[in-house]
């Protein structure tokens, strides 16, 4: 008898567990239409949607258009999770097609069930696809993100924003499989030499930074702005090479990816820029030593942040400049024979009268 009830219990378990499962492989089946879908949920598609079709006629870089990529959406605050632009129709009990307004430019989207084994490789690893890193939905490769409500839509200035953070990520993952990244940097190990160089540095930065917010319109300006950062860079990389050879390198991987973020935030029309920081807009980079020095930041900040910012503004520059294929030489790069933005910009002032 005892065994009996035991087995009892274990079945009346088996069951319980296939009508769970069951349940929600049918609750992902009902609410399909597009009015249906949360808030949260609504605003991240339509936000999406809006740029493809922007970077259908603006592309964001030379090579790359995640428009034409298969996405998935994983949502933090729920369940949801959505398959955009398959390569073709899915017909499965574990996805249900979301019909759209008729003003979306994107292909199709899925609605997929948090049952299948691969959702929940993405659940329990980062926030996106990391290079190298691949992964299939009904016999796509996707790109995954996710998302939620307060840092995806709500926060302001910030490049966890929806948009620009799956741009910037995608970028590194299709773009940058190739471009040499050294080894960590210690801003602890800078003299105060190197220090001196950095300040004259970002002295010239905040001109450039200033020239681009003001639209200013006098190349021979901009060139002279030019030749002066890469005077001071020849001298950083003569007096400390391995810590600026890394600072470059990061600078030149992580600027171009804020780069681009910094063109789909314009895309969605998010406030989002060059030096934006949570709690402020376009700040000075000639701030930043008086920042560190009254103890507001770490030094570490030279290294861990500022390239993001700095190699921002460098991508802005060389366009600003009318530099010829410079994307693609970027593009071009391999692991033996890397280039930097810095290599890139003395390439251009070394061949300008």
């Amino acid at each position: 008898m005892k065994a009996k009830r035991i087995w009892k219990r274990i079945g009346i378990c088996v069951a319980v567990v296939v009508l769970a499962l069951a349940g929600t492989v049918a609750a992902n089946k009902f609410c399909s239409d597009f009015t249906q879908l949360n808030a949260t949920d609504q605003a991240i598609l339509t936000e999406y949607d809006l740029f493809c079709s922007q970077e259908g006629v603006a592309p964001l870089w030379q090579g790359f258009c995640l428009s034409d990529k298969t996405v998935a959406l994983l949502s933090e605050d729920s369940v949801s999770v959505y398959l955009v632009n398959p390569t073709h129709e899915i017909k499965s009990a574990f996805a249900q097609k979301i019909s759209l307004p008729d003003s979306f430019s994107v292909a199709a989207v899925y609605r997929v069930s948090v049952l299948l084994p691969e959702i929940w490789r993405m659940k329990i690893t980062g926030s996106f696809n990391t290079v190298g890193a691949t992964y299939s939905l009904f016999g796509d490769d996707v790109y995954y993100v996710k998302y939620n409500k307060a840092e995806s839509l709500e926060q302001q200035y910030t490049s966890l924003h929806f948009a620009l953070f799956l741009s910037h990520e995608a970028f590194h993952y299709y773009m940058q499989e190739q471009w040499k990244i050294e080894d960590y940097a210690d801003s602890e190990s800078l003299s105060d030499r190197d220090l001196q160089l950095m300040r004259e540095e970002y002295d010239v930065l905040e001109k450039i930074h200033l020239y681009l917010l003001n639209g200013e319109n006098a190349p021979n300006k901009l060139d002279g702005y030019a030749k002066q950062y890469v005077s001071i860079m020849d001298a950083r990389m003569a007096a400390n090479p391995i810590y600026t050879t890394a600072e470059i390198a990061k600078e030149t991987a992580e600027g171009s990816a804020t780069y681009v973020g910094v063109k789909t935030a314009k895309m969605v029309g998010y406030d989002y820029g060059v030096m934006y920081f949570d709690n402020a807009k376009n700040v000075s980079f000639a701030d930043v030593f008086p920042q560190i020095e009254a103890g507001n930041i770490e030094l570490s900040y030279l290294y861990s942040r500022m390239p993001y910012e700095t190699g921002a503004l460098l991508c802005q520059m060389l366009d600003a400049l009318n530099v010829p294929d410079w994307q693609q030489t970027l593009n071009d790069q391999t692991l033996e024979a890397p280039q930097t933005l810095y290599s890139v910009i003395k390439s251009y002032v070394e061949s300008t009268p």
